[in-house]
């Protein structure tokens, strides 16, 4: 199973035909509708417990803001990241307990979760899993004639379970320059020796070159970098794109963090 580790909510329309079809122009506009209009949100998308305690215990929020019943499903997979990004899950049967694992929630009202840690106590590094609630394929809607569209929403948030004291350690490694289709790029490997996980936010990287000033790339000018989480103990290669005048040149490259 993958999932892109910076989409924490995909959502699926299905459409329900019954007895006879509505013009397409009407169809195009109730599926514009479904799509601005998800049928539940999980609040919070983040949560960090500890491995033992009260800590060890946290709880989520599903909130339905539609006009029909929701059913849904709640369950804990692992989290692995390579270097580029992409991200492994497997389902978790035994180390959290997860209650209630699945239900529904009436009208504009709201179900808590309750999450509970029962693993490793004394674990040696932060451990990073993704929360998976997604709403069931149950139609409560009463049969009829017309067309049914059902969107069925998915939340992936992310839970860490993190060891007092750990501290994420960012270090750059190397820059290489990458050329794609005629645009030039660099390619940053940063390493992660902390024990915790490091979202990569406002950022701002110096790159100098041989002969000439400075160049400090923030916000925009740092994406494919600002916002991408290196986990503990990881390494990940970051793609942005080259500022004129820098292509193919050795560059000394320092990178600040916002770290809390």
């Amino acid at each position: 199973m993958r999932w892109s580790c910076n989409e924490p909510k995909s959502a699926i329309v299905k459409i329900r035909w019954k007895r006879h079809t509505l013009p397409m122009r009407c169809l195009l506009l109730l599926l514009l509708m479904a799509v601005n209009v998800p049928a539940f949100t999980l609040i919070p998308i983040s949560a960090t417990l500890e491995p033992t305690g009260k800590g060890s215990a946290t709880t989520f929020k599903i909130e339905n803001s539609s006009s029909n019943k929701v059913a849904f499903q709640v369950s804990i997979l692992t989290r692995e990241m390579d270097a580029l990004g992409n991200e492994t899950n497997q389902l978790v049967t035994n180390l959290f307990s997860v209650f209630p694992p699945q239900g529904t929630v009436p009208p504009m009202d709201s179900q808590t979760l309750r999450i509970v840690w029962k693993g490793d106590k004394i674990p040696g590094k932060e451990l990073s899993f993704r929360l998976l609630a997604e709403e069931l394929p149950v139609d409560f809607a009463p049969s009829g004639r017309g067309v049914h569209i059902n969107m069925l929403v998915r939340y992936m948030g992310a839970l860490y379970v993190c060891p007092k004291g750990a501290k994420p350690d960012v270090r750059f490694v190397k820059c290489e320059h990458h050329q794609v289709a005629g645009k030039n790029y660099l390619v940053l490997t940063l390493e992660n020796k902390g024990k915790t996980h490091q979202v990569l936010s406002d950022a701002a990287l110096t790159l100098t070159p041989p002969e000439g000033a400075p160049v400090v790339l923030k916000g925009e000018s740092l994406k494919g970098l600002e916002g991408e989480n290196l986990l503990a103990e990881s390494l990940r290669h970051l793609v942005i794109e080259c500022p004129p005048g820098l292509e193919g040149k050795a560059l000394g490259v320092k990178v600040n963090l916002n770290v809390p």
